[in-house]
């Protein structure tokens, strides 16, 4: 059946439709049926996709819509809106025989490779809706929608997967109650049902997908068909054109071919080789043509030198002037010079003295000369210095103008004499006018006298006020000072009040309590904010109206009395013991008393020792109370941890904890075992470990193991969906007896569920070295009641099965939460073992979807009943990641035992995937374990004795797409592998056996066998798949393998 949900015809679209009611019952469309008639007829304007849905997807709901679902699945979001499609063909169905009579097949396309469409990605096709409007009008309206109703929506592949989907479906045109028709496709470029040949569902998209990453040539196109019949299948650096050397040179052109352009290129070659072997000067090059022209062709030895060439050499000096004489000077045409070297820099010898200085002597002057000029530049910059300081600074520029100007000057000439001021000359008199200073009184600063006015109110004086201004503002604040200000005399003061009412007739009251004062000093007079004195340690508290009551305050102390001492003493200032009061006490020390009799006593400010009892937080189980009937019934457990505090309430004669009524947190119940605490003949308890007390107090269920099965599922419906319940236990008493089916969604139906349909169970242990362990029997497991999508998730626990000869067969299923429902089941970190001696249907795990994370899963089976391949686990989908399983098959029946095959995981549509994880098969008969070609293995440690295997035996020629991969497998004997890519993997094959298929690995189905070892013998049965083995190394040579024809094995090693 079809994946799409029945085409739904919208209130608008119903609505239209009685518009245009029209002659014998049907709706006319695209039409008027009289063109006389007022009845219009109904325009389909676009059929269009959208990527998202609705997520309501009740009929009522989607009759209302008015378009296509937005990106939140209602119409709040993103529009979903993708493409309007092709509409082919537009046909109502008139006749009364047809099946469609009174609907309308509308028939349309997509075509990914439309030039007007600009659409680049792929998309989820989530909807189709037909848009309609009544003729003549311009308003278009929804007229149906149809939705996609599977899980994962189909794919529109992007254009660069060319797509062309042809498909149609049937819309109402008569009576409204015709809606509900399902939608079918005509199929993709057929005319095909759409139930043969799915169109748009993940199954086609995806097989369209892969068949165009098809680089593999599927449909076996051959070279002539593509007109290259006469191309070598060789890379281009693997050409080997033939050709014959031309017989003269000639010039490669453009078009020629290969074998004409290579004879013609090796005969050039040919040439140039002579050519460059020729050295008797084959271009009959000149000394002329080199610049040598002028020079003879005789040796060095041999050349004549010019007349002047010989007089220049006649009077060059000898080449060594070494002599002993003391007798130096210059050299002349007829004496030779002979000089002495000399390294001084002070000597004022001429040049006939025959003195030459040495470099040392010039390199010393060259040093006194820098640091001569050194000298003087400092000096200079003195100078310019100290003339900067005097002349230069007042405008003139160098020493040359100072001098010039000092030159300038006359003799006799008198200095610092004015002889003008302002233009004015003779003897002028300079006021301070002159230098811009008027204004200014010639006194000094304590004499100057300013001049102002008080100013109008009194503000604060300001920095850059004038003098005048602020003496304003002071003389404001003096002025209003007043004479009390100075004097603080009370007869100073104004406004004194004449006169003052007589003490004696001053009534004071309070609380409704009056009193008089008579003026006297002595006079005294006690109120208490309450009417009364009242109680001791009690604080005052409103009562709405009137005088304030008196109530108990908030008591806090700290108890350091020691553990073994049973009367715990705490001292709380204030405190006043009285029926209903409160405190809240820490103990610095732990206490575990149990026996009775013998209960805490707690004296509070020395008030007495009361007995305490600590509130009971069970919800159902054994707690503090045994089976005996001759036990302390009315005992309370009296202990708490180091540092705890506790709130008590005093009921006139013993401390009780609050709260004394339970309170369960249902997103996290907790459940122990009641045989922690055992019990004497008395009836009283004996013994509980200390550590034991804090866990026991915060626990809501105990449970032994005689009742585990009913506290367990009694706990399960006190806990919230999406709750944890938590198993605790420690030591020797970890296990729970499950003698009686356990439900999640206990219900039978959907309103009116008891349990979670979604819960956690999880063991908690005091001992990191065990864990909490389900024990199951009597054919009893944890089942789904009835919901639909439960999900239970497991962790920490050891679940344990364990039927010995004679029990008879048994149901060992754990967990069965039902396939095709939605479940999911998920273990993380247990331990799963079985051990039957008789097995009929095996599933140890049912459920849709199931998760194990770092498990350890083992079965064993010993003998079988009629059953044949039997499974551990049954799913549709298995996801495990790390942990190990290990599968024994020792079954000994007088039945066939090899026809007996145990199997972990027996299905062959199951997907998903076993990753780190370790794998062991083992036994004497048939072991496989894993069944479906589409479960991928990796990075498991497979260990496969001389009757297992990895993958179950098949005939199907199916492509295979999964891959084992980075695996070491170790066999000992024939193991299948149905895999399409085997990469990374060792296998080690320890038998002396590989000549006959009962030793080889056996492959079938098609596969890329890929990078991989193979230490030992490894030979192997194709079964007529084809393979491409490549790249791999191989301790010895498969001698006794044959590959199909069609295969590739080429670049392998062989090592041995």
């Amino acid at each position: 059946m079809s994946t799409w949900g029945k085409v739904i015809l919208t209130n608008q679209g119903e609505a239209l439709l009685n518009q245009c009611l029209g002659m014998s019952g049907h709706y006319n469309l695209n039409q008027s049926n009289d063109p006389d008639s007022d009845t219009k007829g109904i325009v389909v304007t676009r059929v269009s996709t959208g990527r998202y849905r609705y997520t309501n997807t009740s009929v009522e709901y989607l009759k209302e819509r008015t378009d296509l679902a937005t990106s939140d699945g209602a119409t709040g979001g993103t529009s979903g809106f993708v493409e309007n499609l092709n509409i082919t063909g537009l046909k109502p169905i008139t006749s009364s025989n047809s099946d469609q009579y009174g609907q309308a097949l509308i028939q349309v396309q997509l075509d990914n490779q439309r030039e007007d469409r600009n659409i680049k990605e792929e998309y989820p096709l989530g909807q189709l809706g037909v848009f309609a409007r009544l003729e003549g009008s311009t308003e278009e309206i929804l007229f149906t929608i149809v939705q996609y109703a599977g899980d994962t929506l189909p794919v529109i592949p992007a254009p660069v997967t060319p797509t062309l989907l042809n498909f149609g479906f049937y819309i109402a045109i008569a009576t409204t109650e015709t809606i509900s028709i399902e939608m079918e496709f005509t199929g993709i470029v057929t005319a095909k049902q759409f139930d043969d040949y799915k169109l748009v569902t993940d199954e086609t998209l995806n097989t369209l997908n892969e068949h165009a990453k098809n680089t593999e040539n599927p449909h076996k196109v051959t070279a002539q068909q593509v007109g290259l019949g006469n191309v070598p299948n060789v890379t281009t650096d693997n050409q080997t054109p033939t050709f014959t050397q031309s017989s003269t040179l000639s010039e490669i052109n453009s078009g020629e071919k290969l074998s004409t352009l290579f004879g013609k290129i090796k005969k050039a070659i040919v040439d140039l080789i002579s050519h460059l072997a020729n050295t008797s000067n084959p271009h009959s090059v000149t000394k002329s043509q080199v610049g040598l022209g002028n020079v003879d062709d005789t040796s060095d030895a041999d050349k004549p030198i010019s007349t002047a060439t010989r007089k220049a050499l006649d009077g060059k000096a000898p080449k060594t002037h070494a002599s002993s004489s003391e007798d130096y000077g210059i050299g002349d045409r007829e004496v030779y010079g002979h000089l002495k070297l000399f390294n001084g820099i002070n000597s004022t010898a001429d040049t006939r003295s025959g003195f030459a200085a040495t470099p040392n002597a010039v390199k010393t002057a060259y040093e006194k000369a820098v640091e001569g000029v050194n000298a003087a530049e400092k000096a200079q910059e003195t100078a310019d210095s100290k003339l900067d300081k005097g002349f230069i600074s007042n405008g003139y520029t160098g020493i040359d103008e100072v001098t010039a100007r000092l030159n300038g000057i006359e003799e006799g000439a008198e200095v610092n004499k004015v002889t003008s001021v302002q233009g004015r000359t003779g003897d002028v008199t300079v006021t301070k006018a002159d230098i811009d200073l008027g204004n200014v009184p010639n006194v000094t600063t304590n004499n100057q006298t300013p001049t102002f006015t008080a100013a109008s109110s009194r503000t604060n004086i300001n920095s850059g006020e004038t003098l005048a201004t602020i003496f304003g503002k002071i003389k404001k604040w003096f002025s209003d000072l007043k004479t009390i200000a100075f004097t603080g005399s009370y007869t100073d003061l104004s406004n004194k009040p004449t006169s003052m009412k007589n003490p004696n007739s001053l009534t004071l009251t309070m609380n409704g309590s009056s009193s008089s004062y008579n003026g006297s000093a002595t006079a005294s007079k006690s109120w208490y904010a309450p009417t009364s004195g009242g109680t001791a340690g009690y604080i005052p508290i409103s009562n709405g109206s009137g005088a304030p009551a008196w109530r108990q305050p908030d008591y806090y102390g700290v108890c350091s009395t020691e553990g073994a001492t049973r009367d715990k003493v705490v001292d709380i200032p204030n405190f006043k013991l009285v029926n209903g009061v409160r405190i809240r006490v820490k103990f610095t020390y732990s206490h575990a008393i149990l026996a009775s009799g013998t209960n805490a006593r707690l004296n509070v400010s020395n008030t007495g020792a009361k007995t305490v009892y600590l509130a009971n937080k069970l919800v159902r189980g054994y707690y503090g109370v045994p089976n005996a009937s001759s036990a302390d019934t009315s005992m309370y457990p009296n202990t708490w941890d180091e540092n705890e505090v506790i709130e008590f309430w005093y009921d006139g004669s013993s401390w009780r904890s609050i709260p004394e009524t339970h309170i369960l947190d249902p997103l996290d119940v907790k459940l122990v075992r009641a045989s922690w605490v055992t019990w004497n003949t008395a009836g009283n308890t004996t013994y509980l470990p200390k550590f034991l007390n804090k866990i026991i107090r915060s626990c809501d269920f105990f449970a032994d193991s005689s009742n585990a099965a009913s506290i367990i599922q009694e706990a399960l419906r006190h806990t919230a969906n999406a709750g944890r319940l938590s198993i605790i236990t420690t030591y020797g008493n970890s296990y729970f007896t499950i003698d009686d089916n356990i439900y999640i969604a206990e219900s039978q139906t959907e309103s009116s569920l008891r349990a979670p349909r979604k819960v956690t169970i999880e063991g908690r242990s005091m001992v990191s070295t065990s864990k909490a362990r389900l024990d199951f029997k009597n054919n009893c497991s944890i089942k789904n009641g009835g919901a639909t999508s439960p999900q239970l998730t497991l962790k920490n626990l050891e679940l344990q099965l364990y039927w010995g000869i004679g029990v008879g067969v048994q149901n060992t299923t754990f967990i069965n939460l039902g396939t095709g429902n939605g479940s999911v089941l998920i273990l993380e970190n247990c331990d799963i073992s079985i051990s039957e001696s008789q097995v009929s249907e095996l599933p140890a795990f049912i459920a849709d979807t199931i998760i194990m994370k770092n498990c350890n899963y083992s079965l064993e089976a010993t003998e079988h009943s009629q059953y044949m391949c039997y499974s551990g686990i049954r799913c549709n989908r298995l996801e495990i990641d790390g942990g190990s399983i290990s599968i024994t098959n020792d079954c000994s029946n007088t039945i066939n035992p090899d026809n007996f095959e145990l199997n972990f995981i027996y299905g062959s549509n199951v997907t998903g995937y076993i990753k780190n994880c370790t794998i062991n098969g083992a036994g004497s008969y048939r072991v496989s374990i894993i069944d479906s070609p589409y479960i991928e293995v990796a990075t498991c440690d497979i260990t496969l004795g001389n009757k297992a295997s990895l993958c179950h035996y098949t005939t199907s020629t199916e492509k295979i797409y999964t891959a084992l991969r980075d695996c070491t497998i170790n066999y000992t004997a024939s193991t299948y592998l149905t895999f399409g890519k085997i990469t990374g993997c060792t296998f080690k094959n320890s038998s002396t056996g590989y000549t006959t298929d009962a030793y080889k690995l056996q492959v079938l189905c098609p596969a890329q066998i890929t990078n991989n070892a193979f230490v030992g013998r490894s030979e192997m049965n194709f079964n007529g798949n084809k393979v491409l083995f490549t790249n791999n190394i191989l301790q010895y040579s498969q001698s006794y393998t044959t590959f199909p024809t069609g295969s590739v094995n080429a670049n392998n090693m062989v090592s041995g």
